[in-house]
């Protein structure tokens, strides 16, 4: 009998639920911005080869009138981000803790701020083995207290993948969603009970909300493995997201119609939104969004934070009730109570402010209803929407015991 990782699954949702202390969390109401990429590419993913010369770079902000002494560390996650039994001197090179020297304040801004970043590996710390990790922030003076963590994966590409995503082969879902069928060999390779020991897992976009946890394949054959599933390898379209640019106060962007200071802050208004009734041909970043300011040196430092004015247009409050909210990247694929909106009879429609720091943003709005998130109520779903599809495969070293990343393969659909 095959086995998969607990998904709620229906024809309009797709969620997985795991282990909520290893997900990318901010603990701290001033902790805002948090960006991690490869170093280089805010859009990228944050995926390093092992032994390679590549770097992940996290930045955030901190609102205060001071720099707060702060640390780094990192955990080795298993497959499906729980806590592996692993001494630090198993997966790291260097010092478990290290400080985090590298911030600069805010210069001619309205917001004060102090803008932190780590590259790594770096002198003090790199990694001994592949795997899933997290990094984690906290404050030197009490290390318990995190403020910050996020997810990244160490991969060694031993295995090639095949990979093709293509609309669902379910007749009800193909309209709807994209299914994910892979397939690898292992011929030759030196790994102990395959079909037990291995796992894969499937991100679309590399979203926290969005992924398939796969226990074994559906076929093994000679050194086949073949995941040929038409259900648990299904994700939902969804569809194209909006975006905006606030990299310029003085000129209004399409999206952006005016823009105003008062009462100390920049205020960016952007044009209404309608509820999605077809694909929109949108060109996204799929829900990321990069940090970017006109005519200044450093935009981490230099870019200000301004209030974003959104308004989704319905004629009434939604019909079964729920809260809407915007949700993507910016929010770290998590509801937010900053990011609610509340409905407005005036503007006929849903209306909210939110505080964002100055660069190009894509949005969706989803809802929230008896503690479910709908994504497609507002913004649809659609099999011809454009996403990446994050494939890793897992297998279970003996000594000591850990899940090691041996092949990795991003796929962008269509």
């Amino acid at each position: 009998m095959r086995k998969v990782v607990v998904l709620l699954f229906a024809l309009t949702s797709f969620f997985v639920i795991y282990a909520q202390d290893f997900v990318d969390t901010v603990y701290s109401s001033s902790v805002l911005n948090v960006k991690f990429f490869q170093t280089g590419s805010q859009l990228s993913y944050p995926v390093i080869s092992l032994n390679s010369n590549q770097t992940l770079t996290l930045r955030f902000d901190i609102v205060d009138d001071n720099p707060q002494n702060l640390q780094y560390s990192f955990v080795h996650c298993s497959w499906d981000w729980s806590e592996e039994d692993l001494y630090d001197q198993d997966f790291l090179d260097g010092y478990y803790v290290n400080r985090l020297w590298d911030y600069r304040q805010s210069f001619n801004t309205n917001v004060l701020y102090y803008n932190y970043e780590i590259s790594f590996p770096n002198d003090y710390v790199r990694f001994l083995v592949s795997g899933n990790y997290l990094v984690r922030v906290s404050l030197v003076s009490d290390p318990d207290s995190i403020i910050l963590q996020k997810r990244f994966v160490v991969v060694e590409n031993q295995i090639p993948i095949n990979a093709k995503v293509k609309p669902a082969t379910n007749s009800a879902l193909r309209l709807t969603h994209q299914e994910v069928d892979v397939s690898y060999d292992i011929t030759g390779r030196n790994f102990d009970d395959p079909y037990n020991n291995m796992r894969l897992a499937i991100y679309q976009n590399f979203r926290p909300d969005m992924v398939a946890f796969i226990y074994e394949p559906k076929f093994f054959q000679g050194g086949q493995m073949i995941y040929d599933y038409d259900d648990i390898n299904v994700f939902p379209g969804g569809n194209e997201f909006r975006t905006f640019s606030t990299v310029d106060f003085k000129f209004q962007s399409g999206k952006v119609f005016k823009s105003e200071f008062r009462q100390g802050l920049y205020h960016s208004y952007l044009l209404p939104d309608n509820i999605q009734g077809a694909y929109a041909s949108y060109r996204d970043a799929n829900g990321n969004f990069i940090i970017k300011a006109v005519n200044v040196d450093d935009p981490w430092s230099q870019a200000d934070y301004l209030k974003v004015h959104f308004t989704l247009w319905t004629k009434h409050p939604l019909v079964h009730g729920g809260d809407v909210y915007v949700f993507g990247g910016l929010t770290n694929w998590k509801i937010k109570p900053e990011f609610k909106l509340s409905y407005n009879q005036q503007a006929q429609g849903y209306t909210g402010a939110i505080l964002l720091k100055q660069g190009v943003y894509d949005y969706q709005y989803v809802v929230v209803r008896d503690g479910r998130i709908i994504y497609d109520e507002i913004e649809g779903s659609f099999y011809q929407t454009s996403n990446d599809y994050l494939i890793f495969v897992y297998y279970q070293d003996q000594a000591p015991y850990y899940w090691r990343v041996v092949g990795y393969k991003k796929v962008r659909y269509p």
